[in-house]
């Protein structure tokens, strides 16, 4: 015992602190409460943990027992926490070591002078946030020697601790989603700022920066170098500006292009000259910025309720609203002249608009009086179909609202949509799923009278894992347009996308080959449709291959005149009985020939307007109509 306590200069002084409070009132955990889950919150066994590291402070400072004790008091003060008494040891050869008791918990630290290094944490109970305690501590505790490096380096990190029951109301607590482990619980960040935390009269927004480090084989923090990074000496990590609306991720600097482009450019593809559409949410701008790149769009509605948004992210997102590369647009997307912000509802706007005009069987029905404001496309980023809470508010309005969509779009038009994160190949039927939510979604849209739907995935988002969209349209000619070649879209990029003043491309990621990719649904939506009960009629039917079932191989068949008489022409006849439910040809199948949408228009209308057609166009053009088929599966 002797010997361990050698290396500790021993303080045996206890600084009590006796915090005001009326008489008969006994003091109580309750810091600076401030959200919707405040009451509840109050007495659980709960509370809010932050870790802080700091390097390259003074190691004089670091040494100094009275300096630091003073800025851990100034700490709790400002902070709005109640320091009840703290206790401080000198160590040797040197070092500090507090600690201080809350009426909230507790604040400590740790000192290693040498290194320039502290280590602090917080705790307190209740729901006042800690986040914005950070700038205090890095001011109270960022001392630095004038010959020694003036930048303190911070990383960080907050979470939540001890046991909370559901919230009452069904929502999930801020500080529980996307924002707390992609963000603030995570140490191995190299950089991580708030750059903007404001809560609206609709929502909380948070915006943060990060940047990565890397970490060596034994999980410890080390700085990027030339050795272990792609990153040259003259570069450093980019740093990666993060979106969160109730602390749900929505978007990413590093991921901003690849997601929008996304979710925008295939639905104003598959239209053949979209000059109207609506945009439903994005208050922030992205989406507008992609509408906005068509030469086509001569007027955009975008509906946000939420005005408050458009400001931050004018401010604090001005990449997602950017349009100053753009030839005859407004510097910011928001402010371009043919952009109309409308502060409403945007369901409720849809709803009294165009839910009192559906298609009717009586010619004297009333003519439609919002007829002249039809929209082309209509791109919705207004409800996460995933979370239920969002969701509960909308589900009983939900289908008047998507039939209201159908009825605002043109005889051409098409509907965009967010369906939230792909599904795996492991997942469950989404009806009997915590997904159930969005195959409601899908199956309104599907049961509404859209002639095509295309459901597609994007997984360079920006997100933890892909994302899938879905684009409805109302004629099935969208499927020219959808099907096109990666050469048709190439050309029809340059055609119809404005040029830049920089004289680079305006689209950053879409372009034909990953058109090419979206075309065919992805293989994790067609397992989980396939799941439900009873089967789809579509997966029990020429699904895969099935081993078991007898397969007739092209030799049992033969190409013959029919016996039918001679006006009967020639045909394809069985050589033996085949009996019914049997394969004929499975191991001739990779042999097909398919003939895509945009192939088939254009041989027939170089049929029809060319005189001299050649004979081996007409041979193709007679077997494709002689034994082919047309299939809707898309």
């Amino acid at each position: 015992m002797g010997e361990e306590h050698a290396s500790v200069r021993v303080s045996h002084d206890v600084h009590m602190i006796y915090p005001e409070h009326n008489d008969g009132d006994e003091p109580t955990c309750t810091r600076q409460q401030d959200n919707e889950h405040d009451d509840e919150e109050e007495h659980l066994p709960a509370g809010q943990h932050l870790l802080i590291d700091l390097r390259g402070v003074s190691s004089t400072f670091l040494n100094d027992e009275a300096a630091l004790a003073k800025s851990m008091v100034e700490t709790a003060s400002a902070s709005g926490l109640t320091l009840l008494s703290y206790h401080c040891h000198s160590l040797t050869p040197s070092g500090v070591s507090c600690v201080g008791v809350l009426l909230e918990s507790h604040i400590s630290f740790h000192t290693w002078p040498e290194e320039g290094v502290i280590t602090l944490d917080l705790f307190t109970c209740g729901s006042g946030e800690l986040v914005p305690v950070l700038p205090l501590v890095q001011e109270k505790f960022s001392v630095v020697d004038d010959k020694e490096n003036d930048e303190v380096e911070m990383v960080w990190s907050h979470v939540l601790r001890g046991f909370r029951p559901p919230a009452k109301d069904g929502k999930k607590r801020i500080l529980e989603n996307d924002i707390a482990n992609v963000v603030l619980r995570r140490l191995d960040l190299d950089v991580k700022r708030e750059v903007a935390s404001v809560t609206t009269a609709y929502q909380k927004i948070d915006i943060f920066d990060v940047s990565g480090v890397l970490t060596n084989e034994r999980g410890l923090r080390q700085p990027l170098t030339l050795q272990n990074s792609s990153f040259t000496n003259e570069q450093k990590p980019p740093i990666n500006r993060m979106f969160f609306l109730d602390g749900f991720l929505q978007s990413t600097s590093h991921g901003l292009s690849a997601y929008y482009e996304a979710l925008v450019h295939p639905a104003m593809f598959a239209h053949e000259y979209p000059s109207n559409v609506a945009i439903l949410g994005a208050g922030e701008g992205a989406v507008l910025r992609e509408v906005l790149k068509h030469k086509s769009v001569t007027n955009v509605k975008l509906l946000d309720m939420d005005e408050e948004m458009v400001k931050v992210a004018k401010q604090y997102l001005p990449q997602w609203n950017d349009c100053s590369d753009l030839v005859g647009r407004a510097d910011c997307c928001l402010d371009d002249e043919i952009t109309d912000l409308v502060y409403e509802d945007a369901l409720a706007w849809f709803t009294n608009r165009f839910d009192h005009f559906a298609p009717s069987d009586d010619e004297e029905a009333k003519d439609d009086p919002f007829d002249d404001e039809k929209f082309d496309v209509v791109i919705m980023n207004a409800i996460d179909l995933q979370y239920h809470y969002d969701y509960a508010k909308v589900e009983g309005t939900i289908e008047t609202f998507l039939q209201s969509v159908y009825h605002s779009l043109t005889e051409k038009g098409i509907l965009a949509l967010e369906l939230g994160f792909t599904p795996s190949v492991e997942d469950p039927n989404e009806e009997i799923s915590t997904n159930r939510n969005r195959a409601k979604v899908m199956d309104m849209v599907e049961g509404i009278g859209f002639e095509s739907v295309h459901v597609y995935e994007e997984s360079h988002g920006g997100m933890n894992q892909p994302s899938s969209f879905l684009v409805a349209c109302k004629s099935e000619e969208c499927r020219y347009y959808w099907h096109s070649n990666p050469a048709t879209i190439k050309i029809n990029t340059y055609y119809r996308i404005l040029p830049t003043h920089s004289r680079e491309s305006a689209l950053h990621h879409f372009d034909g080959a990953t058109m090419k990719q979206y075309q065919i649904p992805p293989k994790s939506w067609e397992t989980v449709f396939c799941r439900r009960s009873p089967t789809p009629a579509s997966c029990s039917k020429n699904r895969g291959y099935d081993p078991h079932t007898v397969n007739f191989e092209e030799s049992n068949f033969e190409v013959k005149t029919s016996s039918a008489g001679e006006a009967a022409g020639r045909g394809v006849f069985a050589k033996v009985d085949i009996p019914k439910g049997s394969y004929i040809g499975q191991d001739q199948v990779a042999k097909r020939v398919y003939f895509p949408h945009y192939t088939v228009y254009m041989m027939e209308d170089y049929h029809q307007n060319e005189n001299a057609m050649s004979v081996e166009l007409s041979q193709v053009l007679n077997y494709m109509y002689g034994y082919g088929f047309q299939t809707k599966v898309v």
